[in-house]
């Protein structure tokens, strides 16, 4: 190890919209530089800027990006002191190579793997027996919450340290406070790419039940063809699409017309984009199957919603009911703060030098 920092290899593409790219585009932001140096890739085909953080070095993944994506995570590993590996694609070449250099890694679970979230996984870890092999070679595996933790090692058996655990990690500096609200709820988002395991046929339902109110869509998916079909056989005039949005054109779209986040997903790991809507000031109503009581105060800072039924009764509720959508307007603050990115960065920065100690 370096004597005086601390050298971590971000596995993931910094300048291309994901959620382990922001992820990690967010860690290399706010990790302290006094303790790390890092290093991570971008692409060269990337649809975000490539951010000129000090104290990161990138290794830019040129075309085809198929075989230079080898030769980065090998720059990576190679240069680093422990590294940190949120996604499971390439994880035999990974394991291989950190074996080989000797360098300890962690990993965090994204998500509860239930049935629907492993259909997602397949087509990176090809069949259900290699679900074990892309977590448990890592050095330590943390989860997002208990509840993710003992779900995916009891269904699983993949290991998980208990005594920490990681969220993802979020910017929060570049999301903006709403400023000006309505009285009541009347436009309403769902955010999130996987659309299908995420719920928005039961978004698509709740918008034909309230013609009054105005529905968004922000994401993508392979079936996207078919969604937007069932929107126009149901006559649903009242969504509208807004394809995948960068960070900045995503916040505008919430500070200047969402009044509310829902999110009808029952398989998740954690309430990333839930989190994100509380920086602006915006609460949310989603299923608690994967643990959200953990994170979220029901009724103060969002709504857990147990059924269907219950988030058609809860938005009729906000659309007509002033003080409590004010109320969890107001409880926003209390959720965004507790996952403000330099409180969370520490924990990550605690792992990292602890796992480098141990080497």
């Amino acid at each position: 190890m370096s004597k005086n920092k601390t050298k971590i290899f971000l596995y993931a593409h910094i300048n291309n919209i994901g959620a382990f790219n922001l992820n990690c585009r967010t860690i290399a932001k706010y990790i302290d530089k006094k303790r790390f140096e890092v290093y991570t890739l971008s692409l060269s085909s990337g649809n975000l800027d490539t951010p000129n953080f000090k104290g990161v070095k990138i290794f830019n993944c040129f075309y085809p990006a198929k075989i230079s994506n080898y030769l980065g995570i090998l720059w990576g590993i190679y240069n680093c002191d422990v590294a940190y590996i949120p996604g499971g694609n390439f994880y035999r070449y990974i394991n291989f190579l950190l074996k080989l250099f000797k360098k300890p890694s962690f990993k965090r679970q994204g998500n509860l793997i239930d049935e629907k979230a492993l259909k997602s996984f397949l087509p990176i870890i090809r069949k259900t027996e290699n679900l074990k092999r892309v977590y448990n070679f890592h050095t330590k595996v943390l989860a997002p919450s208990k509840f993710v933790g003992e779900y995916n090692y009891k269904k699983w058996d993949l290991k998980y340290d208990s005594t920490v655990f990681m969220p993802p990690f979020m910017d929060s500096d570049s999301f903006t406070k709403k400023i000006i609200y309505n009285e009541t709820v009347k436009d309403i988002i769902f955010i999130g790419n996987d659309m299908e395991r995420k719920g928005i046929h039961e978004f698509l339902d709740i918008a034909f039940k309230f013609p009054e109110l105005n529905f968004h869509i922000v994401g993508r998916d392979t079936v996207l063809d078919g969604i937007l079909n069932q929107v126009y056989r149901k006559q649903l005039k009242n969504i509208k699409y807004h394809g995948e949005l960068c960070p900045d054109k995503l916040n505008s779209l919430l500070v200047n017309e969402i009044d509310l986040h829902v999110f009808p997903s029952k398989s998740e790991g954690f309430g990333k984009v839930t989190i994100e809507t509380a920086f602006c000031g915006i609460p949310s109503i989603i299923y608690g199957t994967y643990g959200a009581e953990e994170w979220l105060k029901s009724g103060d800072e969002g709504i857990i919603a147990s059924s269907f039924d219950d988030f058609i009764l809860y938005i009729d509720q906000l659309s007509k009911d002033k003080d409590y959508y004010s109320k969890l307007i107001k409880g926003t603050d209390d959720l965004a703060n507790r996952f403000e990115i330099r409180k969370r960065i520490k924990v990550f920065e605690k792992v990292s030098i602890e796992l480098t100690k141990n080497e």
